[in-house]
């Protein structure tokens, strides 16, 4: 440590005031004799004995930063906060902190993301960890679908019986649609009033098919994005940060309170322990769980759709005893979700002139969409814990 004494007195002259440097420090142009380092100008010293400092005189003054070297050099200790920022350390590309608690390694720590960190300060070139935190957890995006395209169809299938309802056997008697019928009047297959099949009137009774309804599978979609991502730690998807801890088999240069850790190129000041630890007292700015080795499995699986349901559809028929679909016989109406159309009964031998049918309502069905389910795991090993008394990103 420097050490002055500093003894001033009140000359003949009024307010007039020497001061005499004892020891250490030395004019820029003439040293004074003294047993401290005489390259040391006076610029760059303290006044280390306070109490002896005359009253005007800056008990802790802010040295210029390029005294710093020459006290370093000096092996010279000094007081405060003489650089103005903070520290009394003399180090010139880093920061001084308290020595590792026992059981911890002292390192320069640094994290970035998406690229790799900075190479190792010379000071502390050996790399003693490296790693990422695990990885966060993984919602999958929710799948939806689009309802289906979809049709529906009138009845193609029309029979006339020479039997009534729930009797086997009789004539059947074509009585259908052409094909792509649109429901309009279809006179094509008429039958004429009293005509008879096997001695017994043709026309006794009716069937018809249900209307059919065709839809095309749904579309799925990702709600919200294009695609389903895979989170994953440096392995194909969205990169997790990496964190790289330095050291050196040397041991750290001494500071004022404790010793020197680079602090350049986004590294900080820090302490590293194997496990998941709790970090001392005044190391805990900012922790850092990271593992050496991560192995992300987790998948989230493909959208799909499930085949269409819950379609619906209604046609109302009509059948004419007069042309032109006139004259009105009967009519009925039938759904596509019944188990069947059924049998109508029809009086014995009259005559099926014409028919129409349309359709009241076509109500699409929907698809339960399938998939954007999380599958697979995380894998972690070697796990450490960084405390830093400040963190630099």
């Amino acid at each position: 440590m420097v050490r002055r004494v500093l003894l001033w007195a009140l000359l003949t002259v009024p307010f007039a005031v020497a001061v005499f440097v004892a020891q250490g420090c030395v004019d820029d142009s003439d040293p004074f004799e003294s047993d401290c380092d005489k390259r040391v100008p006076l610029k760059c010293c303290q006044c280390s004995l306070p109490d002896v400092c005359p009253p005007w005189a800056d008990k802790w003054p802010t040295l210029p930063a390029w005294c710093e070297p020459i006290l370093a050099d000096a092996g010279i200790d000094v007081y405060g906060d003489i650089f103005g920022d903070g520290s009394t350390s003399f180090c010139s590309s880093g920061t001084c902190v308290p020595p590792a608690p026992d059981s911890w390694k002292q390192v320069a720590f640094a994290m970035t993301w998406p690229n790799d960190p900075p190479a190792c300060p010379a000071e502390t070139p050996e790399v003693a960890f490296e790693g990422s935190p695990a990885p966060p957890d993984l919602t999958c995006p929710a799948c939806s679908c689009d309802a289906p395209e979809g049709t529906c169809s009138l009845p193609a299938s029309w029979t006339i019986s020479s039997t009534t309802c729930n009797v086997a056997g009789g004539v059947q008697t074509n009585f259908d649609p052409p094909g792509g019928w649109d429901g309009s009047c279809d006179s094509a297959s008429a039958i004429a009033p009293g005509k008879l099949c096997g001695g017994v009137p043709c026309v006794q009774s009716l069937t018809l098919s249900l209307p059919t309804i065709e839809e095309k599978p749904c579309t799925s979609h990702v709600e919200g994005q294009a695609d389903l991502p895979i989170l994953r730690a440096r392995s194909g998807g969205p990169e997790q940060p990496i964190g790289r801890a330095c050291t050196t088999s040397n041991a750290l240069p001494p500071c004022t309170g404790g010793v020197c850790v680079p602090t350049q190129s986004s590294f900080s000041a820090c302490i590293m322990h194997d496990g998941n630890q709790v970090c001392p007292d005044d190391w805990n700015a900012d922790r850092q769980v990271l593992y050496k080795q991560i192995d992300d499995a987790r998948v989230c699986t493909p959208c799909g759709c499930d085949a269409p349901s819950g379609s619906s559809c209604q046609v109302k028929w009509r059948i004419f005893s007069g042309p032109g679909c006139s004259a009105q016989t009967l009519e009925n109406v039938i759904s596509a979700d019944m188990m069947s159309a059924g049998c109508t009964y029809l009086d014995p031998g009259i005559a099926l002139s014409g028919k129409t049918a349309e359709i009241l309502d076509y109500t699409k069905g929907s698809c339960a969409p399938t998939g954007g389910k999380l599958e697979g795991d995380v894998w972690v090993d070697g796990e450490v814990t960084v405390c830093c008394r400040s963190m630099t990103m």
